[in-house]
């Protein structure tokens, strides 16, 4: 091979695209320090105002800053509810939230904390319901769609394209008594809010340009590279050459 004479431009244009989340949760860990994304008030679905208190605070947190603090006291008969809903997907793939109960006490009392996904056609799907819980530090719910389906033996979505999640406390007693029950809520899906490192992908924009003596040559290529759910982009550069 003789007089080679390869003339390369490579242009590459770097842009740092962060991983878009598949997770649903808007504002999943509270970390805009208030109820961006949440609703506290849903005739039939939840109520963050209904005798108990719901709070986003320091305290609560398990990552980041700020989480989310259920709680509620009363003497029989009384029963009072705290709780925030938001709207999600129907196509969400899995289901994944921490909490942690801080205090269960009272005479007779009959609490509980619940995480439901509600359909518009009103078909309540169970993510967890536990009663009387204990105050062992932070617990973890992870379920996929699937296995959400399988705990509820259901699998009929409706015909819309979102549904309601729901995460409340309920505070009450059994017999006359009283009651106090605290719930730290946190990572929900987890938090799309938490800072997700950028991946670097190429838009690559190469032109070859060979001159071999008297023969020209033009020779484009391409490689293209799936990186995680993002495809990124790589154009190899290919040279030309005279015997």
């Amino acid at each position: 091979m003789k007089n080679i004479k390869p003339y390369l431009i490579i242009i590459i244009i770097f842009s740092l695209i962060p991983i878009v989340s598949a997770d649903f949760a808007v504002n999943g860990g509270f970390e805009d320090g208030d109820f961006t994304g949440w609703e506290t008030d849903i005739p039939g679905i939840v109520c963050g105002t209904c005798g108990g208190e719901a709070v986003i605070e320091e305290e609560a947190a398990y990552t980041g800053m700020y989480g989310l603090r259920l709680n509620g006291s009363i003497t029989f008969p009384d029963q009072n509810y705290d709780g925030v809903a938001q709207r999600i997907p129907i196509n969400f793939e899995y289901v994944t939230i921490k909490y942690n109960v801080t205090d269960d006490t009272g005479v007779n009392a009959n609490n509980n904390i619940y995480c439901y996904i509600v359909t518009d056609e009103g078909e309540w799907y169970e993510v967890f319901d536990v009663s009387s819980p204990l105050t062992m530090g932070w617990n973890e719910v992870n379920l996929t769609k699937t296995e959400i389906e399988t705990l509820n033996g259901n699998s009929d979505w409706g015909s819309g394209t979102d549904a309601w999640f729901l995460v409340e406390a309920r505070t009450s007693a059994v017999g006359a008594g009283t009651s106090d029950f605290t719930v730290y809520i946190d990572d929900i899906n987890p938090p799309q809010d938490e800072p997700v490192t950028p991946t670097p992908t190429l838009n690559t924009e190469m032109r070859i340009e060979n001159k071999i003596n008297d023969t020209q040559g033009l020779i484009v290529g391409g490689i293209y590279l799936v990186v995680g759910a993002a495809l990124v982009t790589l154009v190899a550069a290919i040279f030309g050459s005279k015997p």
